[in-house]
């Protein structure tokens, strides 16, 4: 089985894995408030947490990218980028919402608020999918930007260049 294929969903490896994670007897998932996620939601959930894996090669990381994109994961991963506190984890969480290309223009306060606010390389991915959004940007959302971001750029931060760069982005988009 070649590498590409090896989690693909119904591939030995995959099936594996879900078993192995999704083991009762093993593994107790105890869910506080709402309704209890469906295994479809919960397959989905252990795949958007397999992206963080550092040890996962491109092929791997784009075979998974690939099922949440089909999936329609956006949620699933912005939901694990809420819970994460590892920066590396975030970054790589952030990373694949461009990577997927999903269309993030409703969330661009959010993703606002991630280069203001986290660590330079989950603020440059997030960054990035402002960047790659495609939709158009509300002009009252593009003024709340800029005024979080020449807010944050008072304070001197560590990621004062790439606040600057966004602000630039955010005078010069055609948004």
């Amino acid at each position: 089985m070649s590498e590409k294929n090896k989690y693909k969903p119904g591939g030995d490896h995959y099936e594996k894995l879900k078993a192995k994670l999704f083991n009762e007897k093993e593994f107790n998932t105890l869910i506080i408030g709402g309704e209890p996620k469906t295994e479809k939601q919960q397959e989905l959930e252990v795949i958007v947490t397999s992206i963080t894996d550092k040890t996962l090669s491109s092929d791997e990381r784009d075979e998974f990218y690939k099922i949440i994109k089909q999936k329609n994961g956006k949620e699933a991963v912005l939901e694990a980028f809420g819970k994460t506190k590892d920066p590396d984890k975030k970054a790589l969480l952030m990373a694949s919402l461009w990577e997927i290309n999903f269309d993030m223009t409703s969330e661009f306060l959010f993703l606002v608020g991630v280069v203001c606010n986290e660590e330079f390389n989950v603020a440059l991915e997030a960054f990035t999918v402002i960047e790659n959004i495609e939709g158009g940007i509300a002009p009252a959302d593009l003024e709340k930007a800029r005024n979080s971001v020449s807010k944050k750029i008072k304070e001197q931060p560590e990621t004062v260049q790439l606040l600057e760069d966004l602000l630039s982005f955010l005078d010069n988009s055609g948004h």
